[in-house]
């Protein structure tokens, strides 16, 4: 199987993802993020916890600690998702909490969630994906 990757079009105005990620930096977050595109699946939750919607998406940004996902369903803030992102070839399963949402088109919104819970194995997934996508220092000293 072979994905395709997507970039987003900015609208007149729109901050890119990259700029989204300069900005974060500059918020000093607990985890870097990583302007990262990937397919995502998720079962929304009510605020009583009740499975009620499910859908697909994108990642735009995605850190250890959270996701930036771009659906074309809004959810209100502290509801919970279930997700399972594809890194590559392999398939990551997190649960995380809506903390804000955006709509950046017609049907169109960006969603911030911080992950609530990740299983050791997908941790070190997701750890692996950080190291192999990270920047080289330079080379290594002799």
């Amino acid at each position: 199987m072979r994905l395709i990757y997507i970039r987003r079009l900015n609208f007149e105005g729109e901050k890119s993802s990259r700029e989204r990620v300069m900005a974060d930096d500059r918020e000093k977050r607990r985890f870097p993020r990583l302007d990262s595109t990937h397919l995502i699946s998720y079962t929304h939750f009510d605020d009583k916890d009740t499975p009620d919607e499910m859908g697909m998406g994108k990642t735009l940004d995605l850190s250890q600690g959270g996701v930036t996902i771009q659906a074309h369903r809004s959810f209100p803030a502290n509801t919970g998702l279930e997700m399972v992102i594809a890194l590559e070839d392999k398939l990551i399963r997190v649960k995380g909490r809506v903390v804000h949402s955006r709509a950046v088109g017609k049907e169109l919104y960006d969603l911030g969630v911080c992950f609530t819970e990740v299983q050791e194995s997908d941790q070190g997934l997701l750890m692996e994906f950080f190291q192999k996508m990270s920047p080289t220092q330079g080379p290594s000293p002799r």
